[in-house]
């Protein structure tokens, strides 16, 4: 006997705001609070995640929230397992994308100070899609 935890479907999309909010709250904490012997927050590299950020939350980003949310609302049934926020392309994605983040970490082969930057960069477009899709909840007609 299976038990898979069940939601409305539109409940998921707060599911889904609740992941992206958590990615990128952690990165950008850790891009910027966490750089070892430096200072702990740096405005240039926050104004510069804000900005770059911004930009790639809109040529991607969006598209993806769009997307998901276009999936989610289509489903057939109106209760669906709560992890049924992203598809099965999705996952392999963002675990490719964290083990790819982590081996980059640990290896050194990237200045912690670029990786950082980075952090920030990839946080703002994680946390705008967060928003996005509590925006997109709150306009579903329940």
């Amino acid at each position: 006997m299976k038990i898979i935890p069940k939601i409305n479907k539109k409940n998921l999309l707060i599911v889904a705001a609740g992941i992206w909010f958590f990615a990128g709250a952690m990165l950008m904490y850790r891009g910027l609070f966490s750089d070892k012997g430096k200072k702990l927050f740096d405005g240039y590299k926050l104004l510069d995640g804000l900005i770059f950020g911004t930009v790639f939350y809109e040529g991607m980003f969006r598209k993806i929230v769009k997307k998901h949310t276009a999936r989610i609302l289509s489903m057939n049934d109106e209760k669906q397992a709560i992890y049924r926020f992203f598809d099965k392309r999705s996952y392999i994605l963002m675990f490719s994308m964290i083990s790819a983040g982590v081996l980059i970490r640990i290896s050194g082969i990237v200045p912690f100070n670029y990786l950082s930057a980075f952090y920030v960069i990839m946080g703002v477009p994680l946390l705008l899609s967060g928003f996005s899709f509590i925006i997109k909840r709150i306009s579903v007609k329940s």
